[in-house]
Protein backbone atom coordinates (compact mmCIF):
# COMPACT_ATOMS: atom_id res chain seq x y z
CA UNK A 1 0.00 0.00 0.00
CA UNK A 2 1.32 3.45 -0.88
CA UNK A 3 2.21 5.92 1.84
CA UNK A 4 -0.43 8.35 0.60
CA UNK A 5 -3.19 5.74 0.92
CA UNK A 6 -1.96 4.76 4.40
CA UNK A 7 -2.12 8.41 5.41
CA UNK A 8 -5.77 8.70 4.42
CA UNK A 9 -6.70 5.40 6.05
CA UNK A 10 -4.94 6.46 9.25
CA UNK A 11 -6.82 9.79 9.34
CA UNK A 12 -10.19 8.07 8.96
CA UNK A 13 -9.18 5.16 11.30
CA UNK A 14 -9.48 2.46 8.61
CA UNK A 15 -6.15 0.67 9.21
CA UNK A 16 -5.84 -2.63 10.99
CA UNK A 17 -4.06 -2.75 14.32
CA UNK A 18 -0.84 -4.10 12.80
CA UNK A 19 -0.82 -1.54 10.00
CA UNK A 20 -1.60 1.25 12.46
CA UNK A 21 1.34 0.33 14.67
CA UNK A 22 3.73 0.17 11.73
CA UNK A 23 2.51 3.54 10.46
CA UNK A 24 2.95 5.14 13.88
CA UNK A 25 6.49 3.76 13.98
CA UNK A 26 7.07 5.40 10.61
CA UNK A 27 5.80 8.70 12.03
CA UNK A 28 8.32 8.55 14.85
CA UNK A 29 11.14 8.21 12.35
CA UNK A 30 9.96 10.94 9.97
CA UNK A 31 9.34 14.27 11.78
CA UNK A 32 8.16 16.07 8.64
CA UNK A 33 5.55 13.44 7.95
CA UNK A 34 4.34 13.66 11.54
CA UNK A 35 4.05 17.46 11.31
CA UNK A 36 2.02 17.25 8.11
CA UNK A 37 -0.27 14.66 9.63
CA UNK A 38 -0.90 16.79 12.70
CA UNK A 39 -1.75 19.80 10.52
CA UNK A 40 -4.21 17.72 8.50
CA UNK A 41 -5.79 16.31 11.67
CA UNK A 42 -6.30 19.88 12.91
CA UNK A 43 -8.04 20.71 9.63
CA UNK A 44 -10.38 17.73 9.97
CA UNK A 45 -11.16 18.71 13.53
CA UNK A 46 -12.20 22.19 12.40
CA UNK A 47 -14.47 20.85 9.67
CA UNK A 48 -16.15 18.44 12.05
CA UNK A 49 -17.29 21.24 14.33
CA UNK A 50 -21.03 21.72 13.89
CA UNK A 51 -22.97 24.93 14.29
CA UNK A 52 -25.27 25.32 17.33
CA UNK A 53 -28.78 24.06 16.82
CA UNK A 54 -31.00 26.68 15.23
CA UNK A 55 -33.64 27.83 17.70
CA UNK A 56 -36.15 30.32 16.37
CA UNK A 57 -37.79 32.55 19.03
CA UNK A 58 -41.47 31.74 19.32
CA UNK A 59 -42.48 35.40 19.48
CA UNK A 60 -40.59 36.19 16.26
CA UNK A 61 -42.09 33.17 14.52
CA UNK A 62 -45.60 34.23 15.50
CA UNK A 63 -45.01 37.79 14.25
CA UNK A 64 -43.78 36.55 10.90
CA UNK A 65 -46.71 34.13 10.53
CA UNK A 66 -49.17 36.92 11.38
CA UNK A 67 -47.67 39.15 8.69
CA UNK A 68 -47.88 36.32 6.17
CA UNK A 69 -51.54 35.77 7.05
CA UNK A 70 -52.37 39.41 6.38
CA UNK A 71 -51.05 39.12 2.83
CA UNK A 72 -53.43 36.25 2.10
CA UNK A 73 -56.54 38.04 3.42
CA UNK A 74 -59.30 39.26 1.10
CA UNK A 75 -58.77 42.92 2.08
CA UNK A 76 -55.13 42.82 1.01
CA UNK A 77 -56.02 41.14 -2.30
CA UNK A 78 -58.73 43.75 -2.94
CA UNK A 79 -56.25 46.52 -2.22
CA UNK A 80 -53.71 45.00 -4.62
CA UNK A 81 -56.42 44.65 -7.28
CA UNK A 82 -57.54 48.29 -7.00
CA UNK A 83 -54.07 49.81 -6.59
CA UNK A 84 -53.41 50.12 -10.38
CA UNK A 85 -56.56 52.26 -10.67
CA UNK A 86 -55.25 54.81 -8.19
CA UNK A 87 -51.88 54.84 -9.95
CA UNK A 88 -53.37 55.54 -13.36
CA UNK A 89 -52.33 58.68 -15.16
CA UNK A 90 -55.95 59.72 -15.76
CA UNK A 91 -57.29 59.29 -12.22
CA UNK A 92 -55.85 62.39 -10.53
CA UNK A 93 -56.65 64.87 -13.35
CA UNK A 94 -60.16 63.41 -13.64
CA UNK A 95 -60.75 63.76 -9.91
CA UNK A 96 -59.45 67.33 -9.96
CA UNK A 97 -61.75 68.23 -12.84
CA UNK A 98 -64.72 66.65 -11.05
CA UNK A 99 -64.07 68.69 -7.92
CA UNK A 100 -63.71 71.87 -9.97
CA UNK A 101 -67.05 71.22 -11.73
CA UNK A 102 -68.70 70.53 -8.38
CA UNK A 103 -67.47 73.85 -6.99
CA UNK A 104 -68.66 75.74 -10.07
CA UNK A 105 -72.07 74.07 -9.92
CA UNK A 106 -72.46 74.84 -6.22
CA UNK A 107 -71.54 78.47 -6.75
CA UNK A 108 -73.33 79.28 -10.01
CA UNK A 109 -76.06 76.65 -10.27
CA UNK A 110 -77.87 77.76 -7.09
CA UNK A 111 -77.58 81.51 -7.70
CA UNK A 112 -81.30 81.82 -8.36
CA UNK A 113 -81.96 80.88 -4.75
CA UNK A 114 -80.16 83.98 -3.58
CA UNK A 115 -82.30 86.37 -5.71
CA UNK A 116 -85.27 88.03 -3.96
CA UNK A 117 -88.59 88.40 -5.83
CA UNK A 118 -89.34 91.91 -7.16
CA UNK A 119 -92.71 93.71 -7.40
CA UNK A 120 -93.83 95.83 -10.35
CA UNK A 121 -91.92 99.08 -10.47
CA UNK A 122 -92.22 102.43 -12.17
CA UNK A 123 -89.85 103.42 -15.01
CA UNK A 124 -87.75 105.37 -12.55
CA UNK A 125 -87.63 102.48 -10.15
CA UNK A 126 -86.85 100.12 -13.03
CA UNK A 127 -83.83 102.24 -13.91
CA UNK A 128 -82.65 102.07 -10.32
CA UNK A 129 -83.36 98.35 -10.27
CA UNK A 130 -81.34 97.88 -13.44
CA UNK A 131 -78.45 99.70 -11.81
CA UNK A 132 -78.81 97.52 -8.68
CA UNK A 133 -78.99 94.39 -10.81
CA UNK A 134 -75.84 95.35 -12.68
CA UNK A 135 -74.12 96.09 -9.39
CA UNK A 136 -75.25 92.70 -8.03
CA UNK A 137 -73.95 90.93 -11.12
CA UNK A 138 -70.64 92.67 -10.65
CA UNK A 139 -70.54 91.41 -7.06
CA UNK A 140 -71.30 87.88 -8.28
CA UNK A 141 -68.47 88.10 -10.80
CA UNK A 142 -66.09 89.35 -8.12
CA UNK A 143 -67.20 86.49 -5.89
CA UNK A 144 -66.48 84.02 -8.70
CA UNK A 145 -63.03 85.49 -9.08
CA UNK A 146 -62.48 85.22 -5.30
CA UNK A 147 -63.51 81.55 -5.27
CA UNK A 148 -61.34 80.75 -8.28
CA UNK A 149 -58.38 82.57 -6.70
CA UNK A 150 -58.81 80.63 -3.45
CA UNK A 151 -59.00 77.39 -5.44
CA UNK A 152 -55.80 78.24 -7.32
CA UNK A 153 -54.02 79.06 -4.08
CA UNK A 154 -54.88 75.71 -2.56
CA UNK A 155 -53.78 73.67 -5.57
CA UNK A 156 -49.97 74.02 -5.11
CA UNK A 157 -50.22 72.51 -1.63
CA UNK A 158 -50.21 68.98 -3.14
CA UNK A 159 -48.31 69.28 -6.46
CA UNK A 160 -47.43 65.59 -6.69
CA UNK A 161 -50.65 64.09 -5.29
CA UNK A 162 -53.54 66.13 -6.73
CA UNK A 163 -56.40 67.13 -4.43
CA UNK A 164 -56.53 63.94 -2.38
CA UNK A 165 -53.25 63.25 -0.58
CA UNK A 166 -54.84 60.38 1.33
CA UNK A 167 -54.64 58.25 -1.82
CA UNK A 168 -50.84 58.54 -2.05
CA UNK A 169 -49.32 55.19 -2.95
CA UNK A 170 -47.32 53.59 -0.17
CA UNK A 171 -45.90 50.71 -2.15
CA UNK A 172 -42.41 52.25 -2.19
CA UNK A 173 -42.45 52.25 1.61
CA UNK A 174 -43.01 48.48 1.91
CA UNK A 175 -39.88 46.62 3.14
CA UNK A 176 -39.09 43.20 1.65
CA UNK A 177 -38.56 40.22 3.97
CA UNK A 178 -36.65 37.15 2.77
CA UNK A 179 -36.90 33.87 4.68
CA UNK A 180 -34.57 31.23 3.32
CA UNK A 181 -35.69 28.84 6.06
CA UNK A 182 -39.30 28.66 4.86
CA UNK A 183 -38.33 26.53 1.85
CA UNK A 184 -40.85 28.22 -0.43
CA UNK A 185 -40.11 29.27 -3.99
CA UNK A 186 -41.78 32.62 -3.33
CA UNK A 187 -40.04 33.63 -0.14
CA UNK A 188 -40.61 37.37 -0.42
CA UNK A 189 -43.46 38.89 1.56
CA UNK A 190 -44.38 42.58 1.88
CA UNK A 191 -45.12 44.06 5.28
CA UNK A 192 -47.27 47.17 5.09
CA UNK A 193 -46.13 50.20 7.05
CA UNK A 194 -49.67 51.23 8.01
CA UNK A 195 -50.82 48.08 9.81
CA UNK A 196 -50.81 49.71 13.21
CA UNK A 197 -47.20 49.05 14.25
CA UNK A 198 -44.66 51.78 14.84
CA UNK A 199 -41.60 52.20 12.56
CA UNK A 200 -39.33 51.25 15.47
CA UNK A 201 -41.11 47.92 15.94
CA UNK A 202 -41.00 47.24 12.19
CA UNK A 203 -37.26 47.99 12.04
CA UNK A 204 -36.65 45.65 14.99
CA UNK A 205 -38.71 42.94 13.33
CA UNK A 206 -36.79 43.39 10.08
CA UNK A 207 -33.45 43.05 11.88
CA UNK A 208 -34.59 39.88 13.63
CA UNK A 209 -35.77 38.37 10.35
CA UNK A 210 -32.46 39.23 8.64
CA UNK A 211 -30.55 37.58 11.50
CA UNK A 212 -32.75 34.51 11.15
CA UNK A 213 -32.05 34.46 7.42
CA UNK A 214 -28.25 34.61 7.98
CA UNK A 215 -28.37 31.76 10.52
CA UNK A 216 -30.43 29.64 8.14
CA UNK A 217 -27.98 30.28 5.28
CA UNK A 218 -25.04 29.23 7.45
CA UNK A 219 -26.89 26.08 8.44
CA UNK A 220 -27.51 25.22 4.77
CA UNK A 221 -23.82 25.80 3.98
CA UNK A 222 -22.82 23.57 6.87
CA UNK A 223 -25.11 20.81 5.56
CA UNK A 224 -23.50 21.04 2.10
CA UNK A 225 -20.04 20.83 3.66
CA UNK A 226 -20.93 17.73 5.64
CA UNK A 227 -22.50 16.14 2.57
CA UNK A 228 -19.29 16.73 0.61
CA UNK A 229 -17.21 15.13 3.38
CA UNK A 230 -19.53 12.13 3.34
CA UNK A 231 -19.04 11.69 -0.41
CA UNK A 232 -15.30 11.91 0.07
CA UNK A 233 -15.31 9.33 2.85
CA UNK A 234 -17.00 6.79 0.56
CA UNK A 235 -14.47 7.40 -2.22
CA UNK A 236 -16.47 9.76 -4.47
CA UNK A 237 -13.83 12.48 -4.82
CA UNK A 238 -15.36 13.90 -8.01
CA UNK A 239 -18.76 14.36 -6.38
CA UNK A 240 -17.17 15.84 -3.27
CA UNK A 241 -15.18 18.33 -5.36
CA UNK A 242 -18.31 19.44 -7.21
CA UNK A 243 -20.24 19.80 -3.94
CA UNK A 244 -17.45 21.85 -2.38
CA UNK A 245 -17.21 24.05 -5.46
CA UNK A 246 -20.93 24.75 -5.28
CA UNK A 247 -20.54 25.60 -1.58
CA UNK A 248 -17.72 28.06 -2.23
CA UNK A 249 -19.60 29.88 -5.02
CA UNK A 250 -23.04 30.14 -3.38
CA UNK A 251 -21.87 30.88 0.19
CA UNK A 252 -18.93 33.31 -0.03
CA UNK A 253 -19.20 34.25 3.68
CA UNK A 254 -19.11 30.69 5.02
CA UNK A 255 -16.74 30.64 8.06
CA UNK A 256 -14.97 27.45 6.92
CA UNK A 257 -14.67 28.52 3.29
CA UNK A 258 -10.86 28.30 3.22
CA UNK A 259 -10.92 24.76 4.63
CA UNK A 260 -13.54 23.80 2.05
CA UNK A 261 -11.24 25.15 -0.68
CA UNK A 262 -8.35 23.03 0.63
CA UNK A 263 -10.50 19.91 0.71
CA UNK A 264 -11.77 20.59 -2.83
CA UNK A 265 -8.20 20.89 -4.12
CA UNK A 266 -7.24 17.62 -2.47
CA UNK A 267 -10.30 15.90 -3.99
CA UNK A 268 -9.39 17.23 -7.44
CA UNK A 269 -5.84 15.95 -7.04
CA UNK A 270 -7.01 12.53 -5.87
CA UNK A 271 -9.46 12.23 -8.77
CA UNK A 272 -6.71 12.82 -11.37
CA UNK A 273 -7.35 16.48 -12.17
CA UNK A 274 -3.89 17.57 -11.05
CA UNK A 275 -3.59 20.52 -13.44
CA UNK A 276 -6.86 22.03 -12.23
CA UNK A 277 -5.87 21.50 -8.60
CA UNK A 278 -2.50 23.21 -9.10
CA UNK A 279 -4.20 26.12 -10.87
CA UNK A 280 -6.66 26.67 -8.03
CA UNK A 281 -3.88 26.24 -5.49
CA UNK A 282 -2.59 29.69 -6.48
CA UNK A 283 -5.73 31.27 -5.03
CA UNK A 284 -5.49 29.26 -1.80
CA UNK A 285 -1.81 30.19 -1.45
CA UNK A 286 -2.80 33.87 -1.22
CA UNK A 287 -5.58 33.24 1.32
CA UNK A 288 -3.87 30.65 3.55
CA UNK A 289 -0.19 29.88 2.93
CA UNK A 290 -0.15 27.29 5.74
CA UNK A 291 -2.93 25.15 4.26
CA UNK A 292 -1.45 25.38 0.78
CA UNK A 293 1.90 24.21 2.20
CA UNK A 294 0.20 21.21 3.83
CA UNK A 295 -1.40 20.27 0.50
CA UNK A 296 1.87 20.59 -1.42
CA UNK A 297 3.70 18.39 1.07
CA UNK A 298 0.90 15.86 0.92
CA UNK A 299 0.95 15.70 -2.85
CA UNK A 300 4.74 15.48 -3.06
CA UNK A 301 5.01 12.66 -0.50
Amino acid sequence: MRLQEKWLDYLYDELSLEEKLSFEQLLKEDSDLKEDLQAWQHLLKLTDQSLPQLKVPKALTQKVLNQIGLHHSWSYRLKEFLSPLWKGVWVKPAMGAAVALLVVWLVQGNRSLWDTPQVAQSPTEQAGASFASARRNLQYNNQDLFIQDAFNRRKPQFPAMGLFPSFKSRQNQLPRVSLASLGSSSSNFSTSSNLGTSPLVEDKLGQEVELLDVIAEQQIARWKHQNALTLRSVGDCIGAAEQLGDLIQQHPFYPLKIHAMAQRLDCLYQSGEEDKALEELKVLRELSPSLSLVLERRWNS
